[in-house]
């Protein structure tokens, strides 16, 4: 990246557009050896007060998937989270706990299951909660990759969707809505992160802003076929 950044520096870039899925120290480094250069980036990490930051409200959207379970009359909520070292999967995961204990609901420790933000890690994450005995009625994954790597483990074992169990995604990528069953999902607002960066990073070319800003954007639910609403089962 050091040598892609020169690189761009040479050609007296106006602006610099960092895009990464976790931001940490590195990049953080490289964007201050460039500081006169107007920078934003867009990705997931601990606030730097010298830089513009676009980000994803990770902790929202890990909110809103479990309260979106907890409305259908679940109450019994797992959840399958990517590396927790990684900011996207720290956060979901603490918007998931506080949904469940504003909802007064105890969480499980045993229903919490981490691994890599790939289909692989959700495939292995259902099995290993699986292996622990009763399953809980409904599971927030950490994102759509891993939830289609749920689907299939569940087939597998045997477990339907959602009328064993309820499953709810996050990202929103395009291929959710073809899963079997099509994923109900927390949208990360890609297009408007997009966009915002770009606005973002003119107003400092254009000298419209001296100060650094964070932006978060608000994800969406879109309630699709993977969650079993109890309530009307009543």
């Amino acid at each position: 990246m050091q040598h892609n950044v020169d690189m761009l520096m040479q050609k007296r870039v106006d602006g610099l557009m960092l895009m990464c899925a976790e931001v940490d120290g590195r990049h953080i480094d490289l964007l201050q050896h460039h500081k006169p250069v107007p920078s934003i980036v867009m990705g997931w990490g601990p606030a730097d007060p010298s830089l513009d930051q676009i980000q994803d409200h990770s902790f929202l959207g890990g909110s809103m998937a479990t309260k979106y379970l907890i409305d259908c009359g679940h109450t019994k909520i797992g959840c399958i989270t990517g590396p927790l070292e990684k900011n996207t999967a720290h956060l979901r995961l603490q918007g998931f706990k506080q949904a469940m204990i504003e909802a007064h609901i105890a969480v499980n420790k045993e229903w919490i299951i981490e691994d890599e933000f790939e289909a692989e890690g959700g495939f292995q994450a259902f099995n290993k909660l699986f292996e622990k005995g009763p399953l809980p009625s409904a599971l927030f994954i950490g994102n759509d990759m891993m939830a289609m790597g749920v689907i299939n483990a569940a087939h597998k074992q045997g477990i339907r969707i959602p009328e064993d169990i309820s499953i709810i995604g996050y990202d929103g990528i395009k291929m959710a809505k073809f899963f079997t069953p099509s994923l109900t999902t927390i949208h990360q607002p890609k297009f408007r992160l997009g966009a915002k960066a770009v606005d973002t990073l003119l107003e400092k070319i254009n000298k419209q802003r001296a100060e650094s800003i964070v932006i978060k954007l608000e994800p969406s639910l879109i309630i699709r076929d993977s969650v079993k609403n109890l309530n009307k089962s009543i």
